[in-house]
């Protein structure tokens, strides 16, 4: 249940990762995939100017990416 800041990022995130999967690798294989997914969720942050982005929760964070 995320929302404001949060939201944007998670949705820019699975927009990402649609992107990739779609011009990149329709059929990624799990590792490939998780780890594609942790790169869009960081690359997400990066775009919205919010590298440390403090209001994200633990959880949410931890579901976009493992540091």
């Amino acid at each position: 249940m995320a929302t404001g800041l949060e939201r944007n990022t998670l949705a820019k995130a699975h927009f990402l990762i649609w992107d990739w999967i779609i011009f990149v690798n329709s059929f990624p294989d799990p590792i490939t995939l998780t780890e594609t997914v942790c790169i869009c969720g960081s690359e997400a942050w990066n775009q919205f100017g919010f590298p440390n982005f403090a209001d994200a929760t633990p959880a949410s964070s931890d579901q976009v990416c493992y540091h």
